[in-house]
């Protein structure tokens, strides 16, 4: 990639003004075609405009807009999947916090479905998700072969303080697969589980033509 800018220091100043594009970038199993940044910030305060296109096996852009301040980044933003709109109906709220970022509940909007997601980064990791009819086409994003079909509703929520806990309660209609050559046949699925204290329970039922095949 290629970078551009100019750091100024004066008086007690940051001064950042910059424009940065890159091509075939690869991070966390994601790899984009193309990412593109402006960027204006005086003393860590100010904002990033980004725009984010391709990803291995599916088309996909994103434009976002970073009001950024010392501990804390807002970002809204829109684009595409599959050339299906992708929107953030809630700003994503970034907090500097302990060990890592918080992320505030974030409402997402995909394919006609939606999400609630917010988490926790750093030494005690959260993720919680509340999704109603989401494609589970979404998940190309973070991992690029899953190659998932189907809608999932319901709820997981996942922490880890001293050791990890949580549970997951969900339902995926029409969930497949597709391959090379060829595409598994849709089956709905039920998932119950349980994390926590050392132990772990599931429970699954898949249904297949109204029949329970598993």
């Amino acid at each position: 990639g290629r970078v551009d800018g100019t750091i100024v220091l004066a008086e007690g100043r940051t001064t950042l003004d910059g424009v940065m594009t890159a091509r075939g970038v690869a991070a966390g199993g994601v790899s984009l075609a193309r990412v593109t940044a402006n960027a204006h910030l005086v003393n860590g305060t100010g904002q990033v405009r980004t725009a984010l296109a391709g990803t291995r096996g599916t088309e996909f852009q994103m434009v976002a807009l970073a009001n950024v301040t010392p501990g804390r980044i807002s970002v809204t933003g829109r684009g595409e999947l599959d050339r299906r709109p992708l929107i953030l109906e809630s700003p994503a709220v970034l907090t500097k916090v302990a060990g890592g970022w918080e992320i505030a509940p974030t409402r997402v909007r995909f394919g006609g479905g939606r999400g609630t997601l917010s988490g926790r980064t750093g030494d005690q990791p959260e993720f919680h998700a509340d999704i109603q009819a989401l494609p589970l086409q979404l998940l190309d994003l973070v991992w690029p072969k899953a190659e998932l079909g189907g809608v999932a509703s319901g709820r997981v929520d996942y922490r880890w303080a001293a050791q990890p806990s949580g549970n997951a309660n969900l339902r995926i209609r029409g969930l497949s697969r597709a391959g090379l050559v060829l595409s598994s046949k849709p089956i709905d699925v039920g998932l119950n589980a349980v994390l926590g204290q050392g132990r772990a329970a599931m429970r699954a039922v898949a249904v297949s033509d109204g029949k329970t095949i598993g």
